[in-house]
């Protein structure tokens, strides 16, 4: 269970940093049809960015036995699901508002399998026993 969190974590981060990619670039497409307003502004790619990184090392950390971690990052990804759900929500055109909004979904559904993974018996055992934990003496 420890693993796949991890994983689950890095395939995240993956979809995210590609997700955010995808975002700027059809930020710019649309700043450059309908103006520079039009656009998202580049904070959201930082935002992104940030939970890219979060994830990241959330997912190093799983791997350590410190699962608070990955439990942060993916209510971080969770929140910018929502974000996004309520932002392509506002999106007229409905063949793209369709697909659009299963993303959203998608991006909350692997953040909440890895954060759910973490709270499994399995992981748990496997956390409490990890090398490094405070109070641990390093016996086997």
């Amino acid at each position: 269970m420890v693993i796949t969190a991890a994983v689950l974590a890095f395939v995240s981060a993956g979809f995210v940093a590609l997700g955010t990619v995808y975002a700027m670039v059809f930020s710019a497409l649309l700043a450059v049809v309908d103006g520079p307003a039009a656009g998202l502004g580049p904070w959201i790619a930082l935002v992104q960015l940030a939970v890219v990184g979060a994830l990241v090392t959330a997912g190093v950390q799983e791997l350590r036995g410190r699962p608070r971690w990955l439990r942060g990052a993916a209510a971080a990804q969770v929140a910018l699901s929502i974000y996004w759900a309520v932002v392509l929500g506002d999106v007229t055109a409905v063949p793209v508002s369709d697909a659009a909004l299963s993303v959203p979904v998608v991006f909350a559904a692997l953040a909440l399998a890895a954060g759910g993974c973490t709270v499994l018996p399995e992981a748990r055992a496997w956390a409490a026993r990890a090398p490094g934990r405070r109070g641990m003496t390093g016996a086997v």
